[in-house]
């Protein structure tokens, strides 16, 4: 796949997480600034939404099994 290919995909992937989460409605600006609000927390708080995020996308797939 070449660069502007994959970057369209990651970029469509990256939409669908917004969609997943229910952000379609929130305002740029304020997705922006939860997205710089990461850099800032603890490693605590970026295992804690890994977790959450693995455990959605596991029952994501799950229901889409049955």
């Amino acid at each position: 796949m070449d660069k502007r290919k994959e970057r369209a995909h990651r970029l469509i992937s990256l939409g669908a997480l917004f969609e997943i989460a229910d952000l379609m409605e929130v305002e740029e600006a304020e997705l922006l600034g939860y997205l710089l609000k990461h850099k800032d927390l603890s490693e605590n708080e970026k295992k804690m939404c890994h977790s959450i995020g693995s455990n959605e996308m596991k029952k994501r797939v799950e229901k889409k099994k049955k």
